[in-house]
C-alpha cells in the first residue's frame, strides 16, 4: 500500500485535507481493481473523526476530511480491519 499526498502530513483548521491510497499486491505491483476493507480515521484527546474515502475502482481510494480546530492529531490507515498500515501524528 502507498498513501502519498499534503493531507497525510496535516491541515488548516477548517479547511481540507486530502491523500491517496493507492493498494499493491504482494509482490509490490498496484492492483487495479477497488473493493478493499480500508478504514481511516483520525484522532485526538477530543475523540475520534472517521474521514471520507471515495473508492475509485482501480485500487486507488480517494480521501479527505476536514478538522475544525487546530491540534495535535493521529492519522490511521487500516486494511481488512487487522493490520494498521500508517500511522503518522499530524498538526492542523
Amino acid at each position: 500500500m502507498q498513501v502519498y499526498g499534503a493531507g497525510m502530513y496535516g491541515a488548516e483548521a477548517g479547511g481540507y485535507g486530502q491523500f491517496v491510497i493507492q493498494l499493491c499486491d504482494l509482490q509490490g505491483e498496484q492492483v487495479t481493481r477497488g473493493g478493499a476493507p480500508l478504514a481511516v480515521t483520525i484522532s485526538n484527546d477530543d475523540g475520534l473523526y472517521h474521514i471520507k474515502i471515495h473508492n475509485n475502482e482501480d485500487g486507488s481510494y480517494f480521501v479527505h476530511y476536514m478538522l475544525y480546530k487546530p491540534g495535535v492529531y493521529q492519522l490511521s490507515v487500516r486494511l481488512n480491519d487487522e493490520h494498521e498500515v500508517v500511522v503518522s501524528e499530524r498538526s492542523v
